[in-house]
């Protein structure tokens, strides 16, 4: 025979209160909702993006633009963020950025000042090592794509 709740019996009404509020706080969990967390990421790689020069017109904008990959690699590195899923991403994000500004630097130091590779026609060593830089910074730039769909895709945004 159950018991049904009556003010004079309010143990009913606490057996099922207790287990409720648990399911709900974690559901809920504690600190920062996925969203905020979501929308710092965000922000973050927006933020950096606009921070120099679009392209990579001549050696000095290519310099910038790697400098500017540094720091937003180093953004990345000390972004807090305590979703597990999104915490990878981000040092997905930090780890290609870095990649990215490697590539960058790479590819400005065998530039000449207007931003012109040269190499003769029989240079295969220069060919190769142009075409090599050009590969690393197109690997890096896909990771940095595909850290981005992940956090996309994680965080629903569309």
């Amino acid at each position: 025979m159950s018991q049904q709740y009556t003010k004079s019996n309010p143990k009913q009404l606490i057996s099922w209160t207790a287990p409720l509020l648990l399911l709900s706080i974690l559901m809920t969990g504690c600190g920062p909702d996925l969203r905020s967390q979501c929308k710092k990421v965000q922000k973050a790689y927006f933020d950096g993006q606009k921070q120099g020069p679009l392209g990579t017109i001549d050696q000095a904008a290519m310099l910038k633009n790697a400098e500017n990959y540094e720091k937003l690699s180093s953004t990345f590195q000390t972004l807090n963020v305590q979703d597990n899923t999104l915490k990878k991403s981000v040092k997905d994000l930090a780890t290609a950025f870095k990649e990215v500004a490697a590539a960058t630097r790479s590819r400005a130091q065998i530039s000449d000042a207007d931003g012109t590779t040269s190499f003769y026609a029989n240079d295969t060593q220069g060919e190769q090592q142009y075409k090599s830089i050009l590969a690393q910074e197109q690997r890096a730039y896909s990771k940095v794509q595909t850290s981005m769909e992940q956090v996309g895709i994680h965080c629903n945004l569309r």
